[in-house]
C-alpha cells in the first residue's frame, strides 16, 4: 500500500459521509429530529457506510475507483477513474441532497419574517452541495481533482 492510497482510503470518508450529515442537519434544523430512527436511519446510512468499506478494500476489487492516477503537471490532485460503486454513492448523494433540499424548504415555509437572513443563509446551504457535487462529477473548476461537494456540503452545514 502506498501512502497517497492510503490516505485516499481515509480522505474517502468525508466523501461517503458528507450527505448523512448535511441530511441530518437540515432534519434538526426543521425540527424532524424525532423522524430520525429505524428504516430512515438505514436508507440514509448504509450506502455511505458501505462505501467507506468498499473504499478500504477497493484494492480487491475496483469498486469505487478503478485507478488512482497521481498529481501531474498542472493538477495538484490525484485524478480517480470511477467503479460501478462510485455512482451509486453518487446517486445516494443526490437523493439526500434532493430531501434535504425538500425539508429545508418545507421549514423555510414556517419561519416568520425576522428570519429572512437565516433563510437566505438556509438557502445558499442548500444550492452549495448541488454546485459541489456537479463539479466534482463532472471534473470542472481549476482543479479537476478537488472534491467539491465535500467543501460545499461543508460550508453548506456550517451555514445552517
Amino acid at each position: 500500500m502506498t501512502a497517497r492510497r492510503g490516505a485516499s482510503w481515509f480522505a474517502w470518508a468525508g466523501a461517503a459521509l458528507s450527505a448523512p450529515f448535511f441530511f441530518h442537519a437540515a432534519m434538526e434544523l426543521a425540527g424532524y429530529r424525532a423522524r430520525l430512527k429505524g428504516r430512515l436511519l438505514v436508507a440514509v446510512w448504509s450506502v455511505p457506510l458501505a462505501s467507506l468499506l468498499f473504499a478500504w478494500t477497493n484494492a480487491w476489487h475496483h469498486w469505487l475507483w478503478t485507478e488512482i492516477l497521481p498529481p501531474s503537471g498542472d493538477l495538484p490532485f490525484a485524478s480517480y477513474h470511477y467503479g460501478w460503486w462510485f455512482w451509486v454513492l453518487t446517486a445516494q448523494n443526490y437523493i439526500l441532497m434532493v430531501a434535504t433540499t425538500v425539508v429545508l424548504l418545507g421549514a423555510i415555509r414556517r419561519v416568520g419574517r425576522h428570519f429572512r437572513t437565516a433563510m437566505t443563509a438556509v438557502l445558499v446551504a442548500v444550492i452549495l452541495p448541488w454546485i459541489g457535487n456537479a463539479a466534482y462529477t463532472a471534473r470542472l473548476g481549476p482543479w479537476p481533482g478537488l472534491n467539491w461537494l465535500t467543501l460545499s456540503l461543508g460550508i453548506g452545514g456550517s451555514l445552517l
